[in-house]
């Protein structure tokens, strides 16, 4: 079986240094880098390597996004990442529920 994260995400390959990111384990994660570098890309990625390897439920995953218009980009191209990943569809769809109590991106703010 191919790892998720060896295939295209977006029509792009990742970098080594994304799936450095992407494979890190443990409670807490910091990607810091500079802009236009891919770290929304790098977290798309994070997102399906955790639902491919079934290490988290999606209602146990929880995105933090640092402004609102960030926040709307990535539960727009998760939900988009559901007809790259037809397997995942269902759990990425979840992940990219906008409003209510459900929902599991946000801002810092929100």
């Amino acid at each position: 079986m191919v790892n998720a994260i060896d295939q295209t995400i977006e029509g792009k390959k990742l970098e080594d240094s994304q799936k450095r990111a992407i494979l890190a384990t443990g409670d807490n994660i910091c990607v810091n880098a500079g802009a236009g570098s891919g770290k929304t890309f790098t977290i798309l990625g994070k997102i399906i390597h955790i639902l491919d390897k079934k290490s988290a439920k999606p209602e146990e995953i929880l995105v933090m996004a640092f402004n609102r218009s960030v926040a709307i980009q990535l539960r727009k191209r998760v939900n988009a990442l559901s007809k790259e990943f037809p397997d995942l569809s269902k759990d990425l769809e979840k992940i990219s529920i906008m409003k209510g109590p459900e929902r599991k991106l946000h801002t810092f703010h929100s």
